[in-house]
């Protein structure tokens, strides 16, 4: 080729229930308008033994394709003027796309990793019949001579001009019903005023000044219980001390509530 006057990447990304990957293109055009696409790298892994769903692979391919732009991005010596990334998935367009949906936490961290690297502007659909990197989710045969050519060039479509390339589609807003979508628990409460509700229910002062004090009398217990103490807990009646300190208590927290308020 002669002087290169235009250098492009392009990435493509799959995921299936056999496995997940992502493969990189460069593609040169010189002086003269000729055009020449290569394979430069491409990584696939298994999937996971634990089931999960395609969409969830999908993404993880989309990972696989921006660290592979990280890659290429750190050791590639010529200057790449464009960057495209291509998924088969309106799915995870739809999630790299969006704007105003929270995800659960394996979507999110996902999408944290796609968009520290990447654009939303910079992904594109491809259907799958133009998809090498379906290849690298799937697998191919060492006899499949038009498969490997495919692998090792991309798809045809980057031979030609970028009007000629596959057109954007609308992406869609992610579905509501969408079981990756983080749910929103909305709960009502009411404040209630507890020094109040306690007067309402007892009858009178007197009432609740004993009230009080067994209950005192009975956490006193349950600290030497819990001291490991062998004291049996009294049970003859209330004496003026314990009668004055559940006065002083409530005392205490109705002046306590009043000051906060």
């Amino acid at each position: 080729m002669k002087e290169i006057s235009d250098a492009q990447l392009h990435i493509f990304s799959d995921g299936s229930e056999i496995g997940y990957g992502a493969c990189a293109y460069l593609r040169l055009v010189d002086t003269n308008g000729k055009v020449n696409c290569s394979l430069i790298l491409g990584k696939s892994r298994l999937a996971p033994l634990k089931q999960t769903t395609i969409p969830r692979l999908e993404l993880s391919g989309a990972v696989v394709a921006c660290k592979l732009y990280e890659i290429i991005r750190d050791e590639l010596e010529i200057k790449i003027d464009s960057v495209v990334f291509w998924t088969d998935s309106m799915i995870v367009l739809g999630y790299i796309k969006n704007e105003s949906r929270r995800f659960k936490t394996f979507v999110a961290n996902r999408l944290s990793s796609i968009h520290e690297l990447t654009s939303p502007g910079q992904w594109r659909y491809v259907d799958t019949r133009s998809n090498p990197a379906d290849i690298a989710s799937r697998g191919i045969l060492a006899t499949e001579n038009k498969q490997i050519k495919f692998w090792l060039h991309g798809p045809e479509f980057l031979l030609k001009d970028s009007y000629e390339w596959p057109k954007p589609k609308a992406v869609s807003t992610v579905d509501e019903q969408d079981i990756e979508i983080k749910r929103v628990v909305m709960i009502n409460s009411t404040t209630t005023d507890s020094i109040r509700d306690i007067i309402t229910y007892f009858s009178n002062w007197q009432v609740l000044q004993r009230t009080v004090a067994w209950l005192i009398r009975f956490k006193k217990y349950c600290i030497r219980r819990f001291l490991k103490r062998d004291d049996e807990i009294k049970t003859d009646s209330l004496n003026a001390d314990e009668l004055q300190e559940s006065n002083k208590v409530y005392i205490d927290t109705c002046t306590t509530r009043i000051i906060l308020k």
